[in-house]
């Protein structure tokens, strides 16, 4: 039974199992949308909602924040004024009308650089209590000298008053402010205030185009929980308590969600919307999304017989092309389907099996032609080796006969000779260094030479890894052009600051032509100059290297000087230059 079913389910045919996804698809997203609609788009929109009308509570509260942080700022700055306050002082104490008028002009001019300097404020304005009433010190746009009804007071913080939002007290327009009184301790016999109010429709309108349409009533309530300004005095009149409640709040028989925020004075902004507008509002964001599942569900189902009308028939057409490949009978039989995709599947298996034939038989061909190679680097082994041993055999035979000179000659010849024609590009300093050794015992057989090798690092640093056969074409430029064949030599191997290694090569001949070697620096791409040594070290210096090695040319204590300074390489690994942290 078991194999049966396993049987049923492996012969169900791709085209089976497209259409029942295609079928599925179409009818499935429209059960799981209309599921979601109804359990999870209400709740999604009410958060979505709730959290747009705190956002522009957040942002009246913010405005009304910063409006009284600039009247706080201003009158700190007032206070802290040494000149203003001095010209206050000497208008209450001087009984000199023409001081007096120099005080006022003084005050004048100061308020105006204030109020330029912050659009914010406004009719800033000195009051005192003069026989039981208040009186103005400086002329502004204030209606007589009065301070904000008691109704009005918002917060009070030690000496700082603020009322509002309330009508301002200037007679220039009607407009909504927030005002602030000051008292100042400017003379002992006199109660003097700081009157400040917020600038020209800087606060605005207490609403904004959402919760307006919402039906919402904007409170303002003090921090000892009276309401300063309502937007409907009728529903919630001045100077009331505010109206209580966790979800629901009733206000004129009518139900109202209630928003608030707490500034950190501890006065607040509390707004109503009414429930029924609210509920509405929500139907509208709901009913657009009821019509656009609807369409899209509809798109999804159209859209899934296209698919099946496009692909059924490629598939078919692609299932024969594939036989066919498989028979060779390519060029009878496969047919175009026109669906990009497939040609291109088509033709990428053709391809591909014309491609492996093509691997199998270059396969065979690296195999006989590494066969050769191999007995071809077998045989290149031949030469050097004869070379050696027919050295070698000098070498004993001088050796037996005493010939002390020839045996050093044979001796240094063979280890040059082995050394120059070993395959690998890469050696060591160390074995750089021995190479010179051997070659400078071959050239004072014939010339006079002082030769020296000052190592001044560490051993295990002669280790790291350099170009082959890039020392002596430099020694051999210092013997030939410099020193003619007589002269010291010297070669000095150090660690230079940045943690590099510098091989200077120093002879006392000739001097150098700094000029000249510069120039070959400048063409060392170009073979048909001169110094074709100097060429050779600086190209495999490059490409060992690339832009990580110095070559210098110069005159050390009246000695020619070829330095090279590289950095530290072992088994591919470079030693970062200090210069680089």
């Amino acid at each position: 039974m078991i194999k049966k079913v396993f049987k049923k389910k492996r012969s169900m045919s791709l085209k089976i199992r497209l259409r029942v996804l295609l079928i599925v698809s179409s009818i499935l997203p429209l059960v799981i949308i209309w599921i979601f609609t109804i359990c999870k788009v209400y709740d999604l929109y009410c958060n979505k909602t709730n959290m747009a009308i705190q956002s522009e509570l957040t942002q009246i509260m913010d405005n009304m924040c910063t409006l009284m942080d600039s009247m706080k700022f201003m009158s700190q700055q007032l206070v802290n004024d040494n000149n203003t306050v001095r010209q206050l002082r000497e208008f209450f104490s001087s009984n000199d009308d023409v001081q007096k008028v120099n005080n006022l002009k003084f005050l004048r001019d100061q308020i105006a650089i204030y109020e330029a300097s912050n659009p914010n404020i406004n009719n800033i304005t000195y009051l005192y209590i003069n026989y039981g009433g208040l009186e103005k010190v400086n002329q502004t746009s204030l209606i007589g000298s009065q301070l904000p009804s008691p109704s009005c007071l918002l917060s009070s913080q030690n000496q700082i008053t603020f009322y509002g939002p309330h009508e301002t007290l200037s007679r220039v327009g009607h407009y909504l402010v927030i005002s602030m009184v000051r008292k100042l301790s400017v003379t002992d016999t006199l109660d003097v205030y700081l009157y400040l109010e917020s600038g020209y429709k800087k606060l605005g309108n207490l609403s904004t185009e959402l919760l307006d349409r919402l039906g919402a009533v904007y409170t303002v309530i003090s921090d000892y929980g009276k309401v300063v300004y309502s937007s409907d005095e009728k529903k919630i009149p001045f100077s009331s308590e505010v109206p209580t409640g966790n979800d629901i709040v009733l206000i004129d028989g009518k139900q109202y969600l209630p928003y608030k925020i707490t500034s950190p004075q501890k006065w607040s902004l509390q707004i109503f919307v009414l429930k029924d507008s609210y509920k509405h509002y929500l139907s509208e964001l709901s009913l657009g999304f009821f019509i656009i599942a609807v369409l899209a569900t509809n798109f999804s189902i159209i859209i899934s017989g296209l698919i099946w009308n496009s692909i059924n028939r490629p598939f078919l057409l692609f299932e024969k092309n594939l036989k066919n490949i498989m028979t060779n009978d390519i060029e009878a039989n496969i047919r175009k389907i026109h669906v990009e995709e497939f040609d291109k599947s088509i033709e990428y298996f053709e391809n591909m099996r014309k491609r492996i034939i093509y691997l199998i038989q270059t396969v065979q061909q690296q195999e006989q032609e590494k066969f050769k190679l191999q007995l071809k680097q077998f045989l290149s082994k031949i030469n050097p080796h004869f070379i050696h041993n027919t050295l070698d055999t000098l070498k004993w035979y001088s050796k037996g006969k005493g010939y002390v000179d020839v045996e050093l000659f044979v001796s240094s010849l063979n280890r040059l000779l082995m050394y120059n024609m070993e395959k690998d590009e890469i050696a060591t300093i160390k074995s750089e260094l021995d190479a010179i050794d051997d070659y400078i015992a071959l050239q004072k057989l014939k010339y006079d030479l002082d030769y020296k090798k000052e190592l001044n690092i560490p051993e295990p640093m002669l280790q790291s890894e350099m170009p082959r056969f890039i020392l002596q074409p430099l020694v051999e430029n210092a013997i030939f052009h410099g020193l003619e064949g007589k002269g010291k030599i010297c070669i000095r191997v150090n660690i230079v600051p940045n943690g590099k290694i510098s091989i200077q090569i120093l002879n006392d001949g000739h001097r150098l032509d700094i000029e000249k070697i510069n120039r070959i620096l400048r063409s060392a791409k170009d073979l048909s100059s001169n110094g074709i040594g100097i060429q050779y070290v600086i190209r495999m210096l490059q490409e060992k290297f690339r832009n990580t090695y110095e070559f210098n040319a110069r005159v050390i204590n009246d000695m020619n000087c070829i330095e090279l300074v590289i950095p530290f390489c072992k088994g591919g690994y470079y030693a970062k230059s200090a210069d680089s942290r």
